[in-house]
């Protein structure tokens, strides 16, 4: 169970005995979302639905089930509370393909006072992990003690932090109002979230629409060979954002 003394590493990893428990709690779900989705109209490729939970072992959770036709997907967030008594919580690699992501106690107190003030903090927490659970990033400058500052991109506005390789962990320390970014920080918000919407694609769909791009300014390059470095520049954004490679 988490406890209030913990590092942020420490509550991932201890999250991470619940996974058996919540795998048994989504399946029902996951299997009504299914039928769900069979009868759902035409052109809703993707449906969600969010829960809270308490886990055996005493850990509180949102947990996002993600229903598409190809695939199910979940995200989880625990929170908890330090010993200063401040909230804050952890999204957790439930499934060991991604990283962990601390949300610190300054960061919720920010985008609280931002979203939704009519409501508790608890019920404001499920919101925003509702909404904002696919968070996007990127390195920014790298340090000297070998972590990377990064900057976060979601659906209610930013976030900027320190990248851990050491412990596979993003620490989200501050959140920021998309109104007050910089022109650099607008620009990366939008590239990222073109990433974050082709990510809603699987990696076939990502590929196909790749080589349609390619194909497209070959094609356009053969016409207009003045606008070549435009294309150019155009391709790797695509490469970029579908994170594929020439050729892949």
């Amino acid at each position: 169970m988490v406890v209030r003394s913990m590092s942020p590493k420490e509550v991932a990893d201890d999250a991470r005995k619940d996974l058996r428990a919540l795998v048994n709690k989504l399946k029902p779900l996951g299997k009504r979302m299914e039928r769900e989705f069979r009868v759902s109209p035409k052109g809703v490729d993707r449906i969600e639905q969010a829960i809270t939970w308490r886990s055996p072992r005493g850990n509180e959770w949102i947990l996002v089930l993600i229903r598409t036709k190809r695939s199910t997907q979940m995200a989880g967030l625990v929170r908890y509370h330090g010993r200063d008594k401040r909230l804050r919580a952890v999204r957790v690699d439930l499934l060991g393909s991604d990283a962990d992501i601390y949300f610190s106690a300054h960061f919720f107190e920010r985008y609280l006072k931002r979203f939704n003030k009519s409501k508790d903090p608890l019920q404001r927490l499920f919101d925003f992990f509702s909404v904002n659970h696919t968070p996007t990033m990127q390195g920014v400058k790298q340090l000297a003690d070998g972590t990377t500052e990064v900057f976060g991109s979601m659906f209610h506005g930013n976030a900027t932090g320190v990248w851990d390789p050491s412990e596979r962990l993003t620490y989200f320390t501050t959140f920021l109002d998309q109104g007050c970014l910089g022109a650099d920080q607008q620009a990366l918000d939008e590239s990222l979230d073109m990433k974050r919407y082709f990510d809603h694609f699987s990696a076939g769909q990502r590929q196909r629409m790749l080589l349609d791009v390619e194909a497209e300014i070959r094609r356009q390059g053969q016409q207009r060979p003045e606008l070549a470095q435009r294309d150019q520049q155009v391709l790797e954004l695509m490469r970029q954002w579908t994170g594929l490679s020439a050729g892949r």
